[in-house]
């Protein structure tokens, strides 16, 4: 016999000790509240005994006394039992739950379920919810409607902006075209499809746009950079967008093309880089690079495409320079004036001005017995480190007289070689670098590299030369050269290193022109 039983109600979970329901003829759920009536059961006949004859118990007659031990969970007044009674049938649809034989409950054990209660089922009715109230509706109706009209005007206004655009123009975002003009002080209409913004070359090149397209192949990347209070000097430029162009093509080999009126970018003059090199998919490509400066911010358009192409593409480069427009902001901007330091020569009659910040005058010592004056400049950009390999150095020397300016050209050229072979002091003609070579810059970016010009406010020689001390150590050197008549030769020798010539060959120019003629010693 089971120990529990489970409430009958289904949807119930009490359970019922055994000893709760022996002998009960209903009972009264405390969790649900749901009464139950149960049915007697006849009681079962004795068991034979091999003795004596079988016989059949037969059970009490009507108003038979009743048992001295009473349970108090009987019902008062039990059914008649028959030889074959008919099922009890219970007031209310409740389950009948069969039991073995009727027990008499132990009258000391209190029991917590109340059997003397009325046998009616308790039907509980379902508590109501109340509705929506009619203000509440309304107003959720009011939000719907007006919501809905003010999400069609937006979207009215937005479509109207997108019909009046110019073509291509959806494909930048506007948070980026409001940047391009308060920050960059321009505008630019993008190209439209198949041209697609470029992600990945916009953060491996560090520009500020980048769009690509196929069938040809073409690309084209534009870069800003707010210079403040100054205006970034060609070098600065020229510096910046080697920079950007290594980082993502490899062997870049270029020509600097000179400011003229038919080059113009953003309507101003700009530089023209004309490269080649290798792009990460080992395709041998051709380009342009056009940069110049406005109200103290520098801009960069790279455009290139397959060396094949280029005939093909020109036309469309041409395009985007023509869709990159400045705007009107720093109105009246002027350049904070550069601050200059002026030196005298000591030897020979000349003076000069330099870059504060850039250059820095140092003690003669250590450097060519024949310097009059030694300037030592950093890369502002390297000012902290102050590699010597991103340095360079100018030296400012006293020859001796020369008739003429190709004479002295050619001994300023003599001891330049000197000068690089590293004579040994005391040792005759021995030599650090004997087989130091100077020879003239072989280079398409290179212009004038031997040729007598304007220097400055003199009439001199000017070389651009590659000094090699080694196969390993080369330099790049602008060498300057004025005759002095009965006073001297001088010259002007700047040096940095191979690799540097394209930032510092824009720094030696400006520091030449600034050579004048100084009377008295």
């Amino acid at each position: 016999m089971p120990s529990t039983f489970h409430c009958p109600n289904p949807v119930c979970t009490e359970v019922f000790d055994a000893e709760a329901v022996k002998g009960a003829s209903r009972l009264v759920c405390p969790r649900c509240g749901t009464k139950f009536e149960f049915r007697p059961r006849a009681p079962a006949p004795a068991k034979p005994r091999t003795a004596m004859p079988k016989t059949t118990t037969t059970p009490p007659a009507s108003g038979s006394a009743p048992s001295p031990r009473r349970s108090a969970l009987a019902p008062t007044k039990p059914a008649a039992i028959q030889p074959n009674p008919a099922p009890v049938t219970p007031k209310i649809a409740a389950p009948i739950i069969p039991i073995a034989a009727p027990v008499v409950a132990d009258e000391a054990a209190p029991s917590a379920l109340d059997f003397d209660s009325e046998s009616e089922v308790v039907h509980r009715k379902p508590r109501r919810r109340g509705g929506m109230p009619g203000w509440l509706t309304a107003a959720i109706l009011l939000v719907l409607i007006f919501g809905g009209a003010l999400l069609l005007v937006v979207a009215a206004i937005r479509m109207s902006a997108n019909w009046f655009a110019p073509a291509g123009s959806s494909d930048l975002a506007p948070e980026q075209a409001a940047a391009f003009v308060q920050q960059g002080n321009f505008s630019i209409v993008p190209p439209t499809k198949p041209w697609q913004q470029d992600k990945v070359l916009q953060a491996a090149m560090k520009v500020d746009l980048a769009y690509r397209r196929s069938g040809p192949s073409s690309v084209m990347a534009l870069a800003f950079k707010d210079y403040k209070k100054k205006l970034p000097r060609d070098a600065e430029l020229i510096d910046a967008a080697l920079s950007k162009l290594r980082s993502y093509l490899g062997s870049v080999e270029y020509e600097v093309q000179p400011k003229s009126e038919e080059t113009k970018l953003v309507g101003q003059p700009a530089l023209q880089l004309d490269f080649q090199g290798e792009d990460p998919e080992h395709v041998q490509i051709t380009g342009q690079c056009l940069t110049t400066a406005s109200r103290g911010i520098g801009y960069w358009l790279f455009t290139w495409g397959p060396v094949d192409d280029q005939d093909k593409l020109a036309n469309e480069w041409a395009s985007f320079r023509q869709n990159f427009k400045l705007g009107d902001q720093r109105e009246g901007w002027t350049e904070a004036p550069r601050e200059t330091i002026p030196i005298k020569g000591s030897k020979l009659p000349y003076k000069l001005e330099y870059a504060k910040g850039l250059w820095e005058k140092q003690l003669t010592d250590g450097y060519d017995k024949r310097a009059d004056v030694v300037l030592l400049g950093y890369d502002p950009k390297d000012k902290a480190a102050r590699r010597g390999d991103q340095a360079a150095l100018v030296q400012i020397l006293a020859l001796d007289k020369a008739p003429d300016l190709e004479a002295a050209a050619k001994e300023a050229r003599d001891y330049l070689l000197e000068m690089e072979k590293e004579k040994q002091e005391g040792a005759g003609d021995k030599y650090n670098f004997p087989e130091a070579t100077v020879e003239v810059a072989n280079e398409k970016s290179l212009q004038n590299v031997d040729v007598t010009t304007n220097i400055g406010g003199f009439r001199g020689h000017l070389f651009k030369l590659e000094a090699k001390k080694s196969g390993e150590q080369r330099k790049y050197v602008v060498m300057a050269v004025v005759n002095m008549e009965s006073e001297g030769v001088l010259a002007v020798v700047c040096e940095c290193d191979w690799a540097r010539r394209d930032y510092w060959e824009q720094e030696f120019t400006p520091l030449l022109d600034k050579l004048k003629p100084a009377r008295g010693k």
